[in-house]
């Protein structure tokens, strides 16, 4: 009900505007397109530290690390690939090391820059839940027609097309 009711004062504003370069209906389904997809990142989100103690982004780094455990990374790296700002990877890497799951070490070959692994304890940790989350996201994902995931795989990625074309504009 709250999000209906922050659509329609959203709505009400995005009309008063009446701006030609501003499509009303088109920011009422993307409020409510952004709306669902929040939604559901706070539902796996929320999934995930019930069953496991750790946010998303946790698990994310977590899994980035034990996949690549035969090549060490370095947090700018871990960064870039769970999609983190690299202030906010900092934040992670000092949490996942709090309890224990990785180390911080000097690179091998540059002093100043440090290599993330995983500790035994982080290894065990992603053995024991990665099949459970990856039988999580089946059943998730089971009961949707696989024509369908192709199709909103495709409009995510129309969507990223779309925003980083607005990044390259300048506009943001």
């Amino acid at each position: 009900m709250r999000r209906q009711e922050s659509i329609e004062r959203i709505m009400t504003y995005v009309n008063d505007l009446n701006d030609p370069g501003i499509d009303p209906e088109m920011v009422k389904k993307g409020l409510s397109v952004f709306y669902l997809h929040g939604e559901l990142e706070n539902l796996i989100e929320y999934v995930t530290i019930k069953r496991y103690g750790l946010s998303l982004r946790h698990l994310e780094t977590l899994m980035a690390l034990f996949y690549r455990q035969d090549s060490p990374l370095m947090p700018a790296q871990l960064a870039e690939e769970v999609g983190l700002t690299r202030p906010a990877m900092t934040s992670n890497l000092d949490s996942l090391q709090r309890k224990g799951y990785l180390s911080r070490f000097a690179h091998p070959n540059d002093r100043r820059k440090l290599v993330i692994t995983l500790t035994q304890k982080g290894v065990k940790l992603c053995e024991k839940i990665m099949p459970i989350y990856y039988q999580d996201m089946t059943k998730t994902l089971e009961k949707i027609p696989m024509k369908m995931l192709f199709s909103l795989e495709k409009i995510y990625k129309m969507l990223m097309h779309s925003l980083n074309e607005i990044l390259k504009e300048g506009a943001i």
